[in-house]
């Protein structure tokens, strides 16, 4: 995990202060100031991540909504392992948010995304986002490809069947990768 530190280190000392002023207008109480720095946060990419996870992990932010979309449209792999512990957040705009991100990052966010569904084959939230996941993936052979988990989730099939279904999905895309 990169810390809030190393990602400064990656700015000059204009861009961390610019940095730290767009992420606290985050909770800020005028919505176009939080959504103007979202987008200016989003435009800045990859030197924003780290700052917008911890956002996110803090449960109790008021910005994590704001994190959690910035994150979603950035989709750096750096945000895969947190995305997809938010598949089972209790706030369902932040699973919805979470599962686009999983989504704009596309492949290599998959495996770790099916291995929570391993993990965890009964939790509704997640088998729902997941099912977000699957039917919404870039291009038509991802979505032919994890079409047996999509139908199983679809079907809400008993935790064992979704487990093999994730299973072989976690085969193809190990076989994509060779």
């Amino acid at each position: 995990m990169i810390t809030t530190n190393e990602a400064d280190a990656e700015l000059d000392s204009t861009e961390r202060t610019q940095l730290r002023t767009l992420i606290s207008l985050l909770s800020h109480k005028d919505g176009m100031k939080r959504e103007g720095a979202r987008e200016s946060l989003v435009v800045l990419g990859e030197p924003a991540v780290p700052m917008l996870m911890a956002i996110l992990r803090d449960g109790k932010n008021p910005a994590r909504w704001e994190a959690a979309k910035a994150l979603s449209e950035i989709g750096s792999e750096r945000s895969t392992e947190l995305l997809v512990d938010c598949l089972t957040d209790e706030d369902s705009d932040i699973r919805w948010l979470a599962s686009e991100g999983i989504i704009e990052i596309g492949l290599p966010a998959m495996k770790p995304t099916l291995r929570a569904l391993l993990e965890n084959p009964d939790s509704h939230w997640l088998r729902e986002s997941v099912h977000h996941v699957m039917h919404d993936l870039h291009g038509k052979q991802a979505r032919e490809l994890m079409h047996p988990l999509l139908s199983e989730l679809r079907e809400g099939a008993p935790a064992e069947i979704v487990q093999s279904a994730a299973r072989e999905g976690l085969k193809v895309i190990e076989a994509l990768e060779e």
